[in-house]
């Protein structure tokens, strides 16, 4: 579905995906942003996540896909 709805947009730079569970922090789009201008020739980008109920403890930083389906976490 978020594939298909991004297919709908025109003249964009960026599109910003939050799972409906997620809790952002209130500095994580201004952190995307400043990601992009430090790494221009990158085109994808990832968030750190944290446990959410023990914030100090990283729960992950994003998930990778195989062609095959296989999917993991980093």
């Amino acid at each position: 579905a978020n594939n298909y709805a991004v297919s709908l947009l025109d003249d964009i730079d960026w599109v910003a995906l939050l799972n409906p569970d997620a809790v952002a922090d209130s500095k994580w789009l201004e952190s995307l942003e400043e990601a992009t201008r430090s790494y221009p020739n990158a085109w994808s980008f990832a968030s750190r996540m944290n446990a959410l109920d023990r914030a100090y403890e990283i729960d992950g930083a994003g998930d990778c896909y195989h062609v095959s389906g296989f999917a993991w976490r980093r």
